[in-house]
C-alpha cells in the first residue's frame, strides 16, 4: 500500500491476490506481486524517479502498454467480480 501511494499518489483498499510476475532486469531476476485494489483517494501526482506518468486505461489498452508478457497475463479479459461481503450472505 505504501509503495502504491508513493509511486501513484493513490490510496487504495487491498483486495484479493491478482498474481505475480517474474522476469529479468539486466542480470537480476525481479519478482512483482500484484493485488486487486479499490481506489479510495487520488492525490495530485508528480512524476518521480520510478514513475513518470500514470493513466487509467482499459484492459485492452493495458495489454498494448505493458512491456513484459508475465504482466500481460495478469490483465483480466473481463471485469473481475467485486468480493462478496458478509452482508451479501444469506
Amino acid at each position: 500500500m505504501r509503495e502504491v501511494l508513493e509511486e501513484t499518489a493513490c490510496e487504495g483498499r487491498i483486495g484479493p491476490l491478482a498474481g505475480a510476475a517474474i522476469y529479468r532486469v539486466g542480470a537480476r531476476q525481479k519478482v512483482v506481486v500484484y493485488w486487486h485494489m479499490e481506489l479510495v483517494r487520488e492525490h495530485p501526482f508528480s512524476p518521480g524517479e520510478e514513475v513518470d506518468e500514470i493513466a487509467w486505461v482499459t484492459p485492452a489498452q493495458a495489454l498494448r502498454l505493458l512491456d513484459h508478457e508475465a504482466e500481460r497475463r495478469l490483465v483480466p479479459r473481463r471485469t473481475p467480480r467485486p468480493p462478496r461481503s458478509r452482508a451479501d450472505e444469506p
